[in-house]
């Protein structure tokens, strides 16, 4: 594979999800907002097709295939012979967004053979944009005008977690079902916290919580801006079954772009 400036791409993200942050908050405080269903009847807003245009037009100068929730989703065999490609969900948090309680994020990753390498999280609201992984070397926090270098520090191991008294867990907003339920009552002491979008894996970054359980369904545009983050950062997003035993890490662009029961730590 061509060699990649890893620096130079990680400017481009910042400007990018700067410029589609922008544009999303113009509807977010605009009088009125169109929402339409989609096929899987999740909502889709104006903003989430404004944002996608800004951002796929300004990734398409990479030369980088690109594969985002709100436009065509390229067959199988096609994408499976992509060694890299930008996965992108431009508004992540849609229903967060409708009810207008600034819970929502753009995520942009870079995906190099199925592993996430470089991620954006940026939550317009709150102007704060995360942005990391391996193949840069380093992650940041852009605060409003206050930049933060985010460092590796040890992390505990996922069993000595588990006996947190209490254990932090963050959780969806919109998404709740038994599974979870089932897990939770594994503790006999947690704070749960909950919120829409990505946010809940920089909870974790922000050090507000502990782990991330996630048992709903959601894409692999949901996690892999965050796993970048994540996996720079000493942490990790692994799956879990049915009886609650942790696996392996995420793998991307798998044929069923849904992702697996997972736990972030």
């Amino acid at each position: 594979m061509t060699k990649l400036n890893y620096t130079e791409l990680a400017d481009l993200l910042f400007k990018t999800v700067e410029k589609a942050g922008k544009t999303i908050l113009e509807y977010y405080d605009g009088s009125e907002m169109n929402v339409q269903l989609k096929r899987d009847d999740s909502p889709v807003t104006d903003a989430d097709l404004a944002s996608n245009e800004i951002i796929t037009k300004a990734l398409s100068k990479t030369d980088i295939p690109i594969l985002s929730e709100e436009s065509k989703i390229q067959d199988f065999h096609v994408r499976k012979n992509w060694k890299r490609y930008w996965l992108i969900d431009p508004l992540d948090g849609t229903k967060e967004f409708i009810s207008k309680n600034g819970e929502f994020t753009i995520n942009i990753a870079l995906i190099e053979d199925n592993i996430p390498t470089l991620g954006v999280v940026s939550n317009p609201v709150k102007n704060k944009i995360y942005i990391g992984g391996k193949s840069l070397g380093y992650s940041k926090l852009f605060n409003g005008d206050q930049i933060k270098v985010l460092k590796i520090s040890q992390k505990e191991s996922f069993d000595d977690l588990m006996k947190f008294k209490p254990l932090r867990v963050v959780a969806s907003r919109s998404h709740q079902n038994s599974k979870m339920a089932s897990f939770l009552v594994k503790f006999s002491s947690i704070d749960l916290l909950r919120m829409g979008s990505s946010l809940k894996f920089m909870s974790i970054v922000d050090q507000e919580a502990d782990i991330y359980p996630r048992f709903s369904p959601c894409m692999e545009w949901d996690t892999a801006a965050s796993d970048a983050i994540l996996r720079c950062l000493g942490y990790q997003i692994r799956s879990i079954s049915d009886s609650f035993e942790v696996g392996s890490q995420l793998i991307y662009n798998k044929e069923n772009l849904y992702n697996s029961a997972f736990i972030a730590y």
